[in-house]
């Protein structure tokens, strides 16, 4: 697995935020270490972001981020700084990078995030949808695409912006940000929600949800290509979220190895989570597998049964 890096990142930082440049630089030089890492320069096409987003919302973006001396907040949670807009701008062109080297599994540390962000706003701590605009594209070139969001919270962004060619599927905790996601939003059948109404969810659990739903949907589709917007905030030692993972991406990734996989960084904010969780993936990927730990809750089972009778999964 190659594991891309870019350094003007930094570009978009605020200290007293979850959502700062230490997510990254406190672990990339363990990164450098467990994985095949590169830095790279990504293009600055600021034409790709028109490909979801409004030039409207663009041109705001860029306006702020040039007059913004201090902070501002576009909204409650999201933050922009001067740098923010040309960070953001690279940030989508670093996905882009990751799908065009071909590569089969490359994981892109993309900062700020995405998967909140729609066509005319941010979102979530979110300015542009890079799995979004990587997902136009690839469509664009005739893929098709399973977009998979592993993230603790819902892709409110990625769904609204999904092409009617792609299909989406998103485990998330429910009952928090952004209050989407019900599994009843099923636009023509495209849409798989997975909204878990249940805290402190444990890897054998999550692995459960993940063998029972979302292996049938992969298997079924058999995309040219997965795109994953990849949350560490159901960590167990995560800062936002209340989830109990520690190791269950390793098993993930062990059973979608054979398919070609474009990572996007989107929400962790405890870094040793981050890269206890990129290495996990690395050794999935490479075939590896560890013993889970949980109980699966009778309550939880049944409901994830349900579903798959909903989805048609059996």
């Amino acid at each position: 697995m190659i594991v891309l890096y870019f350094k003007e990142h930094l570009l978009h930082d605020y200290p007293q935020h979850p959502e700062n440049a230490s997510r990254i630089e406190s672990i990339k030089d363990r990164l450098r270490e467990v994985s095949n890492f590169i830095e790279v320069e990504p293009e600055f096409d600021e034409n790709i972001i028109s490909r979801v987003h409004s030039p409207e919302y663009v041109e705001e973006i860029k306006k702020l981020s040039e007059k913004t001396e201090t902070v501002i907040f576009l909204d409650p949670d999201t933050y922009l700084v001067h740098g923010t807009y040309r960070a953001a701008v690279l940030s989508a062109n670093l996905l882009i990078k990751a799908y065009e080297l071909r590569n089969k599994h490359v994981f892109a540390l993309t900062r700020p995030p995405g998967h909140h962000a729609d066509k005319h706003k941010p979102g979530g701590f979110c300015i542009f949808n890079n799995v979004a605009i990587l997902t136009r594209l690839a469509v664009d070139d005739g893929l098709d695409v399973l977009v998979l969001d592993l993230d603790y919270h819902h892709g409110n962004g990625t769904q609204n912006l999904l092409p009617e060619e792609a299909v989406f599927v998103s485990i998330h905790r429910y009952g928090v940000y952004p209050g989407t996601g019900h599994y009843v939003e099923r636009d023509e059948g495209r849409i798989y929600n997975i909204p878990l109404p249940f805290g402190w969810i444990n890897d054998l659990e999550y692995f459960y949800i993940f063998e029972k739903l979302v292996i049938p949907i992969v298997e079924n589709r058999n995309p040219d290509i997965i795109i994953i917007s990849m949350g560490f905030d159901g960590h167990q030692k995560d800062l936002l979220g209340d989830w109990a993972l520690v190791r269950v991406w390793r098993n993930i990734f062990k059973h979608i190895r054979e398919y070609r996989i474009v990572m996007a960084l989107e929400g962790g904010y405890n870094p040793s989570g981050i890269l206890g969780g990129i290495r996990d993936i690395k050794d999935g990927l490479e075939g590896k597998e560890v013993m889970l730990e949980g109980p699966i809750r009778k309550e939880l089972a049944k409901y994830i049964d349900d579903l798959a009778v909903y989805f048609n999964l059996k």
